[in-house]
Formats: structure tokens, sequence, C-alpha cells
């Protein structure tokens, strides 16, 4: 037989025995090394016993394996349909996580995917590059879909500029007292952003939402500048857009008044104080370091220093509130023999016992109005809000004036500061929302005044027709007066909201129930608490603008960034949706009223069905029902 090689079959087995004896191998006896049985020297023989009889030698091979391991499984493999399909889930991930392209080039990521299977390569920036189209598209007709079924929307844009200095215009669309999308991010290039080229600019992105009627557009939602107030009354005399709602952002407006209150002559050299010693710990990485040292002897933690900016909502409050937190540590920080050698000007600051009056009594001052802004910022913000959120804030002024702690502060003074800036922020619309609250016609309730209800008629004359007005308006009447069949005042909608229902959610179901019993000023009521109170989808979307084209990313072009942008935030938004764990409102049960069944919903239409009749046999003057 020829011997084609390798080794011999009986290999390596006496490594696995010992001679019986000292005198070697001369008695031809061996023994077994693992289970020490004694046996006839004859290879076969101790092959035999080690598979057979030894039952260490089979557990020492169950768990070590073979030097040469066996290729018993056949290879895998992914086939290109499978191949296309995970390469464009890689790219999503990347896009809806607002992650680099490159991110599957990282070696730990390729040794992960080898680990999870050997037969898939990631794909590299320029594949994942490629499904950026195809992606936006798809999520585009997504959104749009879900617009399509809206009977109204209201549309949100806000001007600013990238990190890259391209100057740009995005457009949010909302749902009404639902969701809000990110729609698109227009390229102004060198034009100027006046209100007619402002207008002419995101006109064709309206035309994609409503083609060319736009009778479905509700409100219009801006900041507060001039320019956006020319834009409202260019767009309010051209016929297509003379029926829309336009507002102006509550947030926006609660910024200027706590510009304006620090910017005053009584407030402005205690707020300069609160920047310079911020700007001083912020550039002085020495004195920050020995500061945290005495943080943590005070609070045994850190505390951050926060810079305010004027355009940033809410960073004056927590400009002033982070340097009174920190109070203890400055002032043991000025005590320190290191320090006193120098810095004269922060450390006569930190011992002015009037300056830490001062800032405690800013802190009060500034306080109600960071607490309306944050309120008017959450999602579904409704106009019907926005007068008594004012009115919140001189409510807890007056609260404090008559509690007497703090008489230093100018009451009179705010009182001014606040109408004037009120006066400018509210239109008419805002008082036709608040008036629409059913609560606010109790007798007793004494926020609405005679000058409330005069611009809330203003608004009647100037957004209905002459056919409708006469109609519309005898229906308000009879709604404030709490007469007619509809209105009387045993009728539902004047009750209060039931617990865990939000208040504003109430009356806007209240007015949809009467709409769909073709009440006149139902229709319009829906509309303007249905419209949104602030611009907040625009600054998200500038956030996460900002976010994706960032210095590491400064190459993406407007075109690129507004697609990620698309697919990042509305994303986020559809799979809420779809999981249902964020919903306009919910019943006290917790559960949605948009997947309530069909027992719940009349349950909730028969507690509005007494409102038709409770007074129509009652009443000396018999109306027909609408």
């Amino acid at each position: 037989m020829t011997n084609r090689g390798g080794r011999p079959k009986l290999h390596g087995i006496d490594e696995y025995f010992r001679p019986a004896s000292e005198e070697g191998f001369t008695l031809n006896r061996v023994v077994c090394k693992l289970c020490s049985k004694t046996m006839a020297k004859h290879t076969s023989k101790q092959l035999r016993h080690l598979h057979t009889q030894c039952t260490a030698y089979r557990q020492l091979h169950e768990v070590i394996p073979s030097r040469q391991s066996l290729i018993n499984t056949k290879l895998d493999s992914v086939s290109k349909a499978s191949k296309d399909a995970l390469d464009r889930q890689a790219a999503v991930a990347v896009f809806t996580s607002g992650k680099p392209y490159s991110l599957y080039e990282e070696p730990e990521t390729l040794k992960l995917f080898q680990m999870l299977n050997s037969a898939y390569k990631p794909p590299d920036r320029n594949r994942v590059a490629s499904f950026l189209d195809p992606v936006y598209l798809d999520y585009q007709q997504r959104v749009k879909a879900l617009l399509d079924d809206a009977p109204h929307l209201n549309v949100i844009f806000d001007a600013s500029d990238d990190i890259s200095s391209n100057r740009i215009i995005n457009i949010s669309i909302e749902i009404p007292s639902s969701v809000a999308f990110y729609w698109t991010t227009i390229d102004t290039k060198d034009h100027d952003h006046t209100a007619l080229t402002t207008l002419s600019l995101i006109k064709p992105s309206l035309l994609e939402i409503f083609g060319h009627d736009f009778s479905r557009l509700n409100a219009i939602c801006t900041d507060t500048c001039s320019t956006m107030r020319k834009l409202h009354r260019e767009m309010k005399a051209l016929p297509e857009f003379s029926h829309c709602l336009y507002i102006l952002c509550d947030s926006h407006g609660l910024q200027l008044l706590i510009k304006d209150i620090v910017e005053s002559k009584r407030w402005m050299p205690i707020f300069g104080k609160v920047t310079f010693l911020i700007a001083f710990f912020n550039k002085a990485k020495l004195q920050l370091s020995r500061l945290r040292i005495h943080q943590q002897e005070c609070y045994r933690q850190r505390k951050a220093f926060i810079t305010a900016a004027i355009t940033r909502w809410g960073t004056q409050l927590a400009a002033v509130q982070s340097v009174f937190d920190n109070k203890d540590a400055l002032r043991a920080f000025a005590c320190d023999p290191v320090i006193l050698n120098g810095m004269k000007q922060v450390i006569s600051y930190i011992n002015d016992l009037e300056f830490w009056a001062n800032l405690e009594m800013l802190f009060k001052v500034l306080q109600p109005i960071g607490h309306a802004q944050a309120n008017s910022e959450r999602d579904r913000a409704g106009l019907g809000e926005v007068i008594p959120r004012w009115l919140s804030i001189q409510a807890s002024w007056d609260a404090l004036e008559e509690a007497g702690q703090d008489p230093l502060i100018n009451y009179q003074e705010l009182k001014a500061l606040r109408k004037q800036r009120f006066d400018v922020q509210t239109d008419d619309i805002h008082y036709m929302a608040f008036a629409l609250d059913p609560a606010t016609t109790d007798p007793k309730h004494h926020l609405l005044t005679t000058d409330i209800v005069r611009r809330a008629h203003n608004f009647l004359e100037d957004n209905i027709n002459a056919e409708e007005y006469g109609n519309i308006f005898r229906e308000f009447c009879q709604f404030r007066a709490r007469e007619g069949n509809l209105f009387g005042p045993g009728s539902r909608i004047y009750r209060a909201a039931s617990e865990g229902t939000p208040h504003h959610q109430h009356v806007l179901d209240s007015w949809r129930y009467l709409h769909s019993m073709n009440v006149s000023l139902a229709a319009l009521a829906k509309r303007v608490l249905g419209a949104l109170a602030n611009s907040v989808p625009s600054e998200r979307s500038f956030s996460s603008i900002n976010f994706l084209h960032n210095k590491i990313r400064n190459r993406l072009t407007v075109t690129s960034t507004n697609k990620l942008t698309f697919i990042y935030m509305n994303s986020r938004v559809l799979r809420r949706l779809e999981t249902a764990q964020e919903t306009p409102w919910r019943i006290p049960s917790g559960q949605s009223w948009e997947t309530a069944d069909v027992k719940l919903l009349l349950e909730l239409e028969d507690d509005f069905q007494d409102c038709i009749f409770v007074h129509a046999g009652t009443d000396a003057e018999t109306e027909s029902v609408y």
C-alpha cells in the first residue's frame, strides 16, 4: 500500500501511558495515566482502552476540541436581496439616530457585525449616502399621507442661519391638537428676509402641502419681530390667505418681557453683575477649579453656571438662579487666602450683601415668567391659555406684594412693563380664544373685563363675512349670556372638565361636539382653539439642524441637511403615533380618546347630549336647534 504521508492512525497513543515498572518496557506492560489500569503493551489495545473503557479520557476530549477541527458546516452566505435590505436598514439607523455616514467603517463596529454574521459586510459611507434620497422620499410620503387626512393644518416657520452661515427658513406643519411635523428647510441664499420675499420663498412649499386650495390652512404662527408682523398683514390682504389666522409666538413675547425687566433701570445693574461673574468663571479656568473645591465642600457636588443669551428662552432666569445657588461656595471662595490678593472687582461683588438681596428679589420677579414660559413651550399649547398665562404672572407679583417681604421691589413698574408688553404681544384672536372658554361666562369670573369682550367682537368683525356675521354674533352673545336652547345655564358645556382631562382639551372637545350639530360659532371656535400659540416646532427644527450639521460634518449641503432633518425628526413623531405612547390627551382611565371603543365614545356623546334641549321647555323664547 502506498504511503501517502501524514500522521499514522495510532500516533500519540503512548503519551497517555507509562511503563508498568522502573525497568522500562522490557516487561511489555503499561499503565494508563488517566485511570491507572495496567495492561499489555499493544498500541491497538491501548487505543481501544481509551475509547471504550477510560472514562477520564472521554470526558477530557468532550471539553478540549481537536487540534484540527473538521469543516462540518456549510459556509454562511447572504443573498443580494438580503444584502440590499440589510444595507438599507443600516442606513435608516444612521439617519434616524443622527450618526455619521462612516459609522460602520469603525474597526470595532465591523468586528461586531462579523461576530453577528460573518458573511455580512456593513455599508461604507458612500453606500449609506446612496440611500438618503429613497429613505427621505419614503418618510415624506408617510408624512404627506397623514397631513392629507387632516381637515385643517397649522403652519409654523422661522428664519435663521446654520453652522456654515447659510441663511435658511424652516417650515413645520402641525395637525391641530395633535403632533407637529418638520417639513422643509429653504436656502434663501442672497435674498433679503423681507415680508414679501419671505412669502415668495415659502409659498412653493405651501403648494406642496395644500396644492392650490389653501382652505385647509388654519393658522400661521411666527415669531414676534416686525418683519413677521408685516408678513401677517401682507398675507391677510391676499385672497388665498385671507381666511387664515395669524398668531405671534407667546414664548417669544414672554422672553421679551424678561428682556424688558433685566434691561430696566432698576434691575440692569444687578443682572450686569450676574453676567460678569458668570463670564469671569467661564474664562478663568484656574479660579473655576478653585471654586469647584468649595462647591464640593458646601454642596458635595459641582454646580454649573448658566450663560444668559437674550435669544435663548429661559436663560436669564437660569443665570440668576445659577449664581444664587452658588452663594455659599462663592462667599467661601472670596474668603480663600489664595484669592484675596487679586480680583478685587469679583471679590467686591461676592462680598456685597446688597447684591445678594437684590439678586434674590430679581429671582422672585422672574420666576413666575419662567414658569409661564416653560408652560407656553409645550406641545399643543392653545390660544385660550395665553391671556390666563399673562394674568397669572401679575397674580404672582400681587401675592408677593401682599406678603410684604420685599418692599424694595417696585411693583407698579413691573405692572406697567407687563401691561406694555402684553398689549404689544396679544391680538384680538387671543381675546376671542379666552372668551370662548365656558368658565369665563360665569358672572363671578373677575378676569373677563369689558375690554376683553370688545376685543373678541373686533375679531368677529374682522374675520367673519357679512353673511355669517349676524348668526355667529348672535350665538356668541347667547354663549356669553348662557341663554337659549344650546347655551342655557344647565348646558353641559359649562361644566368643569373631568379629573385627568386638561381644561383646554375639554373646552376644545366641547366646541367640536357643537360643531357636529352645525353650530356656526363652533366651527370658528374649533379653528381658534385648535391654533398653535407658539413657534416651538421651528425652534426644535433649528436645534436638530445644528445637531446634524455640526463642525464634524460642516460640508453637508442645505439640501442634504434638510433630508436628514426630515428623517431624524419625523421618524420620532411617527414612532410616537405608531406606538401610541403620546396622544393629544388621555381620559381619566388612562385610555386615549383616539383608541377608545364605541361604547366609551357613546358615553362621551351622552355627556353633552343634554345641552340640546335642557332648557327648551322653560325658555320663554323658543328657538330652533341648530
